[in-house]
This record gives C-alpha cells, structure tokens and sequence, in this order.
C-alpha cells in the first residue's frame, strides 16, 4: 500500500517552472517544491531568492517553494508531479524522474 503524499511539486529550470511554483505557493499557501535539473541555475536560485527575468511581481521568490537538490527527494514528498519544460525537454526531465515514481503517483506535463 501507498503511502498518501499531499504536497505537488514541480521539475524544470526555466521561468515557466519557476513562475508556476510561485503562483501556487502563493495561492494555496503551502509549500511547493521545485526541482530544477541544473545545479548551478539552483544554486543561484537558493542564493539570491530571486529571478530577474521574471514579471516583476514574481522575480522574489515566494517562501513556500523549497527547491529540492534530488529528485528521488522531490517525487517522495509529493503526489504530484508537475513536469514545467519544453515538449523538447520532456523526455529527458521523465527519464531522470522515472526511477522513483510509484503508481500512485500523478504526473503532468504543464505547456
């Protein structure tokens, strides 16, 4: 049996990925947690908590995204998977996701 997971996260490192995690965290008031793929995007993100790109209202990153360093962390604390990339990235972020996702799990792929 399964254990019931309640939190979503999302797997990406562009703008799309990151502007996604900050509307839900800030609309649902829970925590979301974000795996993105390149360590050193991460890593600035982490640092800074901020994404110039962004419209200005998002560049802050929002206190309730939690970026995740392990994927196997990501898909263990949540139910459902957001996949926020490219259609050209999708395979590749599934690929790197598949080996820890159960069948309860949810996954999405938001373009």
């Amino acid at each position: 049996m399964s254990v019931i997971r309640s939190d979503f996260a999302i797997a990406g490192g562009g703008r799309w990925a990151i502007a996604l995690a900050q509307v839900a965290a800030a609309q649902t008031g829970r925590s979301v947690r974000l795996w993105i793929p390149d360590s050193r995007r991460r890593s600035h993100l982490r640092r800074e908590r901020r994404h110039k790109t962004l419209v200005p209202e998002l560049q802050q990153l929002h206190q309730g995204v939690v970026l995740d360093d392990d994927p196997a962390e990501l898909v263990a604390s949540s139910h459902t998977i957001i996949i926020a990339c490219a259609a050209s990235e999708v395979r590749q972020l599934a690929t790197e996701l598949s080996p820890f996702l159960d069948g309860a799990h949810v996954v999405m792929h938001a373009v």
